[in-house]
């Protein structure tokens, strides 16, 4: 959601609607937290199965009592499996994101202040939500605004997804090799998680473009101000 909108949305609120409304962001911020956290332990916890299944010299696998039978169908569909978590995780990681803004807007209209731009304001704000990489390195870059802000905004946010999805890049290709002996099944998983690939970099240069363009209208404000 872009700046404009949540300032217009929030605009002909009376504090008791304020009030209403920040708490349940706050809340919703935290369970979104907790969701992206089990999402990242997933992921890490697939990476590990699929070294497991690599390194394997047999048939089968048992790790901490669970046992898998045919090692190649697994390697086949886990990129697919893995694409589903981390689709989900870019989603709800940007979803965290606009809450934190909205949560800045709104807490500014409740507590009256200006803005949120103000050091000791944006501090405060901070306490509100779950502790996060993006919100504590904001504080030392994003305040100033600038060209050297966007630009770490957009390094930061490619950063966060860049290794899960260099890992998906080399899994995929690994079949995409032996696409013609795959059987129809793994053919399916295969073009399903292209699909959900390209669905992945849609969003996520689509919420990075929305990012550089609400700082660079931040900095034109800080500037006519």
């Amino acid at each position: 959601m872009k700046l404009s909108e949540i300032e217009r949305l929030t605009e002909k609120n009376d504090r008791d609607q304020l009030h209403s409304y920040l708490t349940i962001t706050i809340d919703k911020s935290k369970s979104l937290e907790k969701e992206v956290k089990q999402l990242t332990i997933t992921m890490l916890l697939l990476i590990v199965l699929h070294y497991f299944i690599d390194t394997s010299t047999g048939t089968g696998l048992t790790i901490m009592g669970i046992e898998i039978k045919d090692l190649e169908v697994a390697k086949t569909f886990m990129p697919l499996i893995f694409a589903f978590i981390l689709l989900k995780y870019i989603i709800l990681t940007f979803h965290k994101m606009d809450l934190g803004r909205i949560i800045k807007i709104v807490a500014c209209k409740y507590f009256d202040y200006k803005t949120a731009e103000d050091e000791d304001v944006y501090d405060f704000i901070r306490c509100l939500v779950p502790v996060s990489i993006y919100t504590e390195v904001n504080k030392f870059f994003i305040l100033k605004g600038g060209c050297v802000a966007m630009l770490f905004i957009t390094i930061l946010t490619l950063s966060v997804f860049i290794f899960p999805l260099v890992i998906e890049l080399i899994w995929l290709w690994d079949l995409v090799l032996e696409f013609e002996c795959l059987d129809f099944y793994g053919k399916c998983s295969v073009g399903l998680t292209i699909c959900l690939i390209l669905i992945m970099i849609t969003i996520l240069f689509k919420n990075i473009y929305y990012l550089m363009k609400d700082q660079s209208k931040k900095k034109e404000g800080v500037l006519n101000n």
